[in-house]
């Protein structure tokens, strides 16, 4: 069987099987430490709970990555307002002036 693990990458081994060498725990805690650093600072701006489905994983080639999952249009909604403030006091503290 022929198994695609990345965009490129083909191999014949089944996609479960584990490598000595590949820092799978390593790179799943890099993952989950950004994820609850992203938690707790949505928390701080009202936004607890926002990314229910949100959860650390990592690719086959010991790669984390975080899955923010589904949210609702009203989470969608209130994400890009406070990206959108951020946005601006970013433009205030450098004096320049960015069309959003």
């Amino acid at each position: 069987m022929l198994v695609t693990t990345e965009p490129g990458l083909e191999t014949d081994e089944p996609c479960d099987v584990l490598h000595e060498e590949v820092p799978y725990v390593q790179g799943w805690m890099g993952a989950n430490e950004a994820l609850t650093a992203l938690r707790k600072a949505l928390e701080a701006c009202g936004l607890k709970g926002c990314l229910p489905y949100a959860r650390a994983d990592v690719t086959v080639a010991g790669v984390g990555v975080v899955e923010l999952g589904r949210i609702t249009p009203e989470t969608a909604g209130r994400l890009a307002a406070l990206l959108a403030r951020a946005y601006r006091a970013d433009d205030d503290a450098d004096g320049e002036s960015r069309a959003a």
